[in-house]
């Protein structure tokens, strides 16, 4: 059920550019205070990037399994994005929501 982390282009200790979402690795960035043309806000969190993850919602319970791709801290928030495996598109929420499982295939 798990593919190989090789699979998700990523990249850690930087932030995201407008290229690196273009290409797929990465889901979003945070302008700075002047708006798009800004350069990106934000710092990197020392996370390995991809590893396996679930999005957790809040309200049901229910996890969905993804692959980590990016996660930032802006403002005291913490951000993270995740490609989701059942439809690989991308769920972005807060790292609270994420159950981080690490870069082995969970069993």
């Amino acid at each position: 059920m798990w593919p190989d982390l090789s699979e998700f282009p990523s990249f850690r200790h930087r932030l995201a550019t407008q290229d690196d979402i273009d290409a797929g690795r990465a889901a979003f960035l945070v302008p700075g205070p002047r708006g798009p043309t800004d350069d990106p806000i934000g710092t990197p969190l020392d996370l390995e990037t991809p590893q396996y993850a679930y999005h957790v919602d809040m309200a049901s319970g229910t996890k969905v399994p993804g692959i980590l791709i990016q996660a930032i801290e802006v403002r005291g928030t913490k951000l993270g994005a995740i490609i989701r495996l059942h439809d690989r598109k991308y769920t972005v929420a807060t790292m609270d929501e994420f159950d981080l499982l690490g870069t082995k295939p969970p069993g």
